[in-house]
Order: structure tokens, then sequence, then C-alpha cells
């Protein structure tokens, strides 16, 4: 039950960080468009700050879509194999993506790091490892739940052989 409340309050905070961050990027964005048509004026950093929280939306709309296993992929294997082995693929596709999330996760930290190394900023004077932190740490928990769902597979199929 415990496991269950935690997978419900991550959903929910994930949930309501998208809401905002989408209802942010509206709010902004409308604003930057009354200002330069009534105005002829704008945000300075206004389009920068929009580009910058679209990718913090992306990135955990992906984290989240990674949590309930509703990423695009292609199960055309899955729709010709008995259901005895339609783990197998399942594991496959499941550890390469972790893999292949993992090693992103690495070549965004080197990123980070790099952006802190050369002072890097955004938005006249904000540090841009803050603004770009989201990437690593969001491929990472993606790398983290398709790990742990390819070990869930592993384990339906050995509870199927005991049966």
């Amino acid at each position: 039950m415990v496991n269950k409340e935690k997978k419900s309050t991550l959903k929910t905070i994930e949930d309501c960080l998208i809401v905002l961050l989408l209802s942010l990027v509206i709010l902004v964005s409308l604003t930057q468009i009354g200002m330069r048509l009534f105005f002829n004026s704008s945000i300075i950093w206004g389009d920068e700050f929009i580009k910058i929280i679209i990718l913090w939306l992306a990135m955990i709309a992906s984290v989240s879509a990674s949590r309930s296993n509703r990423h695009l992929k292609i199960d055309l294997i899955e729709n010709f194999i008995s259901n005895k082995i339609s783990h197998f693929p399942k594991i496959i596709s499941k550890l390469f993506v972790s893999i292949v999330c993992g090693a992103v996760t690495w070549h965004s930290i080197l990123y980070i790091h790099l952006t802190i190394t050369f002072n890097e900023t955004v938005m006249n004077g904000f540090p841009a490892w803050i603004a770009y932190a989201i990437v690593p740490l969001s491929f990472f928990m993606m790398s983290y739940r398709y790990f742990f769902q390819a070990l869930n597979h592993i384990v339906k199929i050995n509870e199927e052989r005991h049966k």
C-alpha cells in the first residue's frame, strides 16, 4: 500500500509540474504577444525563458510517459509471438532503452560540467547549468525506470516457470 501511495504522489507531482509549466509557457507567450502588439516592446529574456520551460516540459513529460510505458514504441514482434515468450523482446528493448538513456545521462552530465566550467549563462545572467539540469536528471530517471521494468519482466518469467 505504501508503494502505491508513493507512486500516486509521484504521479501527482509530475502531472502538476506539467500543468504548471504548460500554463507558464502560455502565460509568458501571451504576454510577449500582447506587449509586442500593443506596446512595441517585449520581455528581454521572454523568448529564451519559453524555450527553457518547453525543454523542462518535454523532459518531465518523457519521464512521466516512461512511468506508465506510454512512450512511442514498435511492438510489431509482440503481435506475432505467443504470450509465453513475449517477455523476451520486452526485456531486450527495455534494457536497450535503459542503456541509451544512461549514455545520454552521462553525456549530458559532461555538458553540464562544461557549462559550469565556462560559466555559461542564459536569460541575462542565470546559470545555464540550472536551466539544463533537467536533461541528465530526466534521462537518469528514464534509464532507472526502464531498467526496473526489464527486471519486472524477468521476475514474471521466473514466476511463470514455477507455476
